[in-house]
């Protein structure tokens, strides 16, 4: 495998709203989605799939009826699925999102009882790990022990780790997911460490976004720190040779008409991850993420990533200056 991820497999349903409920309030779906499997980390895995890179996963699942279509559909999409384990008589992970008309959404996730990463699951897939180039890893709805012994024997082994921290870090606190110090630790392993926006104000002082990609790197020192602020694109900091920091800012592309930005920063990782396996620099391997993620909000779901092909034809025809070697 080129990349192997780690994390939730949710059931994904998507309800289309003409705006979100207030307290109180009843409203009805304009339309909805069958449930579909997505999670962080298996969006990033489906976009570096898609664009022909071999990849693999592991995570829980029930044996649900619903659950019963995980498989298939990883298979669809070429994804290895040697680390998926299925826990006899439970459910999967559910996610509940809305949508607005204007693309902007929210979740409710109800995580699968059984459903963590534990050190025993990372010691039983050490070798399918240990036979990748990256991996990556996400943060948001299960306690990192079993993430940060992936992460730890990934570092040993010279795999990059790529970590979407996906939740503000008073949240995993809240939730008992991490102490400060494990959380610490996790990124001290970290080749390429992605923030949401609301992350950043718990690990930074900096009220700048550009200026907190800087501080979070010197402080937390991952190689490269990237925020994704959406329809602005992207900020970050990294790295180069001669140690010096960099600070770079690549901007989407606003061509597209946005319907559903669900799973848009996981489009994003992905890309960027694409990037580094084919040796671009860190600027054009953000600008592809913002590509790839500008593209997924054109369609509706958290995997409804685009293909190669779609790139390479969306290039053309908008006569963007982008090569894709």
């Amino acid at each position: 495998m080129d990349v192997i991820g780690i994390g939730a497999c949710n059931l994904d349903m998507i309800a289309f709203v003409s705006k979100f409920p207030e307290a109180e309030q009843k409203i009805n779906a304009l339309k909805y989605i069958e449930p579909k499997v997505a999670g962080v980390a298996l969006d990033a895995i489906t976009q570096l799939s898609r664009l022909g890179i071999n990849c693999g996963f592991i995570g829980k699942i029930g044996d649900d009826n619903l659950s019963k279509n995980i498989i298939k559909e990883l298979k669809e999409d070429n994804i290895d699925t040697t680390g998926i384990i299925t826990i006899k008589d439970t459910r999967s992970s559910f996610a509940w999102i809305m949508v607005t008309p204007n693309g902007e959404r929210c979740h409710i996730i109800i995580p699968m009882e059984k459903g963590v990463i534990t050190d025993i699951d990372v010691t039983m897939f050490s070798d399918y790990l240990k036979s990748s180039k990256y991996c990556h890893i996400e943060i948001l709805q299960m306690p990192l022990y079993g993430q940060i012994s992936a992460a730890k024997l990934c570092f040993k082994n010279n795999i990059k780790v790529s970590l979407d921290l996906d939740i503000a870090p008073r949240f995993i606190y809240e939730y008992k997911y991490a102490t400060p110090t494990e959380l610490e630790e996790l990124f001290s392993y970290t080749y390429l460490l992605k923030v949401c926006k609301d992350g950043v104000q718990d690990l930074s002082s900096e009220k700048d976004y550009l200026s907190a990609s800087k501080e979070i790197l010197y402080k937390y020192n991952p190689k490269i720190c990237v925020i994704t602020l959406g329809n602005e694109g992207c900020v970050g900091a990294y790295y180069d040779d001669k140690n010096n920091i960099v600070t770079f800012k690549e901007p989407t592309f606003s061509i597209v008409k946005v319907k559903d930005t669900t799973g848009a920063g996981d489009s994003f990782q992905g890309g960027f991850i694409y990037g580094l396996l084919k040796n671009w620099s860190i600027e054009k391997s953000a600008s592809f993420g913002n590509l790839c993620a500008s593209l997924k909000c054109q369609n509706i779901g958290a995997r409804s990533m685009p293909y190669l092909n779609e790139i390479k034809n969306f290039i053309k025809l908008n006569n963007l200056n982008f090569e894709l070697y």
